[in-house]
């Protein structure tokens, strides 16, 4: 009877989703010692598939954590003209800040920093040293990962995520099918009617 009530309950679907540090996290319970022998194969099948990908995610951050944050690159033509206008914006200030500067020259100051405004927001930095900063930067030293082990960790990945879908997709019946004991050799198909 409790085989019955166990398996009618609503099965919970255990989910993997990013944690806020970017790493899998399984949002469910492990099962207890004693419910483990109580888990039917097709429950024994997906909590192996779930185990499996999560392991594999699990490596594979590990591994691409090795390498370190990318180093920030901008876009080529966008550097070019943010260079220009660093140049275009300090021969404009030197020519407004002199003793007959012009009012033309004010306002070519102006636009050419609303210009260099516009295109450093573009590209997500504060200002203009903080680019050159950026771009100036020597490269971080990090001990890479093997690319073979990378390749095999990314290739687990994908085949354990094929394993967890096809085990999604596989179809459950309702109750267990039940094994018959086996007959003793020997022993006729069909028992002789009893004739007393």
């Amino acid at each position: 009877m409790a085989m019955a009530a166990a398996q009618h309950e609503p099965r919970r679907e255990p989910t993997v989703e990013p944690d806020g540090a970017g790493s899998g996290a399984v949002e469910s319970s492990p099962p207890e010692p004693s419910a483990a022998a109580h888990l039917s194969w097709a429950e024994q099948e997906v909590l192996t598939a779930l185990k499996r990908l999560a392991r594999a995610q699990s490596n594979l951050q590990a591994l691409e954590g090795q390498h370190g944050p990318a180093p920030r690159s901008f876009d080529p033509a966008d550097a070019d003209r943010l260079d220009a206008l660093a140049a275009d914006l300090r021969h404009a200030r030197s020519k407004a800040s002199g003793r007959f500067a012009k009012g033309a020259a004010r306002e070519r100051v102006e636009e050419l920093e609303m210009n260099e405004r516009l295109l450093l927001d573009r590209l997500g930095v504060a200002s203009y040293d903080d680019y050159r900063a950026i771009v100036d930067a020597p490269p971080p030293a990090i001990e890479a990962a093997d690319p073979a082990v990378l390749a095999f960790a990314r290739q687990e990945l994908a085949s354990a995520q094929e394993a967890w879908l096809s085990v999604q997709a596989m179809e459950v019946p309702d109750e267990e099918p039940v094994e018959e004991p086996a007959e003793a050799p020997g022993a006729p198909e069909h028992p002789a009617p009893d004739v007393a």
